[in-house]
């Protein structure tokens, strides 16, 4: 986990600022190079997923909380009934 966390700060500090910063438009700068098309190729049936799942879940927030609430509810009954003691 430290790993991960350490990987995200650097692209963080390094990548990110250089995508932000005044001026810069990637739409402008030309063509997308193969490995960009390549991405948008794969992510895209992945963001039109998320989208939808998105939108049914603002739409339906109450049923969410609701369904969320059950499931953190369930979790002392469940931790009851679960064996404890020794690994044999």
């Amino acid at each position: 986990m430290a790993f991960s966390i350490a990987v995200s700060m650097l692209v963080s500090f390094s990548l990110t600022p250089r995508w932000r910063r005044a001026g810069f438009r990637p739409h402008i700068m030309g063509e997308k190079s193969f490995g960009e098309r390549m991405v948008d190729r794969f992510y895209r049936p992945i963001e039109n997923v998320y989208a939808r799942v998105l939108g049914f879940v603002m739409r339906r927030r109450w049923v969410v909380v609701v369904m969320s609430l059950v499931t953190l509810g369930s979790c002392v009954p469940l931790g009851a009934a679960a064996p404890k003691g020794s690994c044999r």
